[in-house]
């Protein structure tokens, strides 16, 4: 009998985006209430086949109401 092949697991990646959305000294944060109170960036996670400043878009009009138009791009981490 031959021997059983194990696929290896596919290593699934996380995408996420945050957008700054500033006006003067002053940036737009939503509260999250997930077990504790706390403050972040408007964001979240890529949806496969989506692009990076399509899911900042949709990710900051889910957070906010407003909808936006990214300037560009300001990091990426690995």
């Amino acid at each position: 009998m031959a021997p059983v092949e194990r696929k290896k697991p596919v290593e699934r990646r996380v995408i996420s985006v945050f957008g700054i959305i500033a006006k003067g000294r002053r940036v737009l944060m939503v509260r999250q209430n997930h077990g504790r109170e706390r403050w972040s960036l408007p964001g979240g996670k890529v949806e496969p086949g989506e692009g990076i400043l399509s899911a900042l878009c949709r990710e900051v009009l889910e957070e906010t109401g407003r909808k936006v138009r990214p300037k560009g791009l300001a990091l990426v981490l690995c």
